[in-house]
């Protein structure tokens, strides 16, 4: 009994409609999570880079696997803008070095 009361302080369950009207249930975390960063492979060109975190400039991004007209997708991790890194057009963009990494549960 204890446990099931403890498990019930560390999450609660939610509900919301999806596009089609079904209803989703999950488990929203109250608690806090905790990652840690490690690099994963070493550094790359952005175009070059896997999908996924990477890093650049001292901040995680994100890299999306899906192009638009033939350019990368990447975003910033913090605000979920599109990732410039200080380039002013898409082919700067794409040669820029960055490190992939990847987050870890604590």
């Amino acid at each position: 009994m204890r446990a099931e009361a403890r498990r019930r302080a560390k999450h609660r369950v939610c509900s919301r409609l999806t596009a089609a009207g079904q209803r989703h249930f999950g488990l929203l975390a109250t608690a806090p999570s905790v990652f840690t960063i490690v690099d994963g492979r070493p550094a790359c060109a952005l175009k070059d880079c896997r999908p996924g975190l990477f890093s650049f400039g001292g901040a995680i991004h994100l890299k999306s696997q899906y192009t638009l007209n033939c350019q990368v997708q990447a975003y910033v991790g913090e605000s979920g803008e599109v990732f410039w890194g200080g380039a002013h057009d898409f082919a700067t963009r794409e040669t820029l070095i960055v490190q992939p990494v990847r987050a870890e549960p604590q």
